[in-house]
């Protein structure tokens, strides 16, 4: 069910949604060469832009129970004030991609396909695929039905929200941001749908090894061959004699 989505995002963004203030939410995802995964988030909120003083009373304890909850979830939590933004940072490490499924993506993220991360193998190489939705308004509705806040929308609310993904090759397809090296970021503050996609390939170990084992037996058997044939004709050639 949605409430079961990492519970930090639901916290924060509830404030950061629906407090008049200054909002910072990180995301970023991270694909190793071996095919873990690890998800980290941060969310912050500068306290300086909050009007209602009960919200900034009941901050830390709000963080607190975000916390608690997220550890008992399996995430490794800190929480974090840094100038006016007070936040909460969580990640959790996955052994599989199959791991990753849709009820692990933060409020707001959605796919149409079976698995947000996608892999795809073929005979020497394995093509992987990311497709993901972000949608600020759903965000928003998931947030507000969760808490059952009556916090208003403010008109100077503002908000800053991305996500980066990290993988271990350059991409061959893909509609980020911003690009550095390998890795690529989504601004997920617009008020339209984001969809974020990234494509990328990587060579089969085993099929590549087996390749290159194959080619260099061919080579043995061909030199085999050919230093054996002489010595065989010679001998054929003196018992005809």
């Amino acid at each position: 069910m949605a409430f079961k989505r990492i519970i930090l995002s639901f916290v924060l963004f509830s404030l950061a949604l629906f407090v008049s203030g200054c909002a910072k939410s990180d995301y970023k995802i991270t694909v190793n060469r071996n095919n873990t995964v690890k998800i980290s988030q941060s969310h912050s909120i500068d306290t300086s832009f909050i009007e209602n003083e009960n919200i900034k009373e009941n901050l830390d304890e709000m963080l607190s129970q975000a916390q608690i909850k997220l550890i008992q979830k399996g995430y490794k939590t800190q929480t974090f004030q840094e100038n006016n933004f007070q936040g909460i940072t969580a990640s959790k490490e996955y052994a599989r991609l199959k791991y990753v499924d849709d009820t692990e993506l933060p409020i707001g993220f959605i796919t149409s396909e079976k698995l947000p991360i996608n892999l795809k193998k073929g005979a020497l190489k394995n093509k992987y695929t990311i497709y993901m939705i972000y949608s600020k308004k759903k965000a928003k509705k998931e947030a507000k039905k969760l808490f059952n806040t009556t916090f208003e929308v403010a008109d100077n609310n503002v908000s800053d929200a991305k996500l980066t993904i990290k993988i271990p090759s350059k991409a061959k397809e893909n509609n980020a941001d911003f690009v550095s090296k390998k890795e690529y970021t989504w601004d997920l503050n617009n008020d339209t749908p984001t969809t974020i996609k990234l494509v990328w390939e990587k060579y089969n170990p085993l099929s590549l090894f087996l390749m290159i084992f194959s080619i260099m037996a061919m080579i043995f058997i061909i030199v085999y061959s050919f230093a054996t044939k002489g010595p065989e004709n010679e001998l054929c050639k003196r018992e005809r004699l």
